[in-house]
């Protein structure tokens, strides 16, 4: 990635009146909102649960960007996109081992494999 795109995605995260979503539960923490209020925590909830969040009228006029869990960004919507394809925010992107980088968004670099230096996990 080049410095100047890396510089307006930065600006872009940072966009006035806007904040990140911290929507990075793993699936140990959902499970426990989850059965706080009765729902079983299995991968269609947790894709339901997601696709209603990123399905929010107007998401991108609020945020900015996304921090993701590592389940959220491989797994498709419900109607087949990615989930940071259905706003239109910057998402950033989680594994399992911490916070990794940023993404533009664009399906072939927000579903990539650039979690780690060496591209893998």
């Amino acid at each position: 990635m080049r410095v100047a795109e890396l510089n307006a995605i930065a600006r872009a995260m940072v966009a006035p009146h806007k904040g990140i979503l911290a929507a990075d539960e793993s699936t140990g923490t959902i499970g426990k909102r989850f059965a706080s209020i009765g729902i079983e925590n299995v991968e269609p909830n947790r894709r339901a649960y997601r696709d209603m969040l990123f399905g929010t009228p107007d998401l991108g006029g609020h945020i900015s960007a996304a921090i993701l869990y590592d389940e959220t960004i491989r797994q498709p919507a419900l109607d087949g996109t990615s989930a940071p394809r259905t706003s239109p925010s910057t998402p950033a992107r989680r594994s399992p081992r911490g916070s990794t980088g940023c993404a533009s968004g664009s399906p072939s670099t927000s579903r990539s494999e650039r979690g780690s230096p060496s591209g893998g996990r």
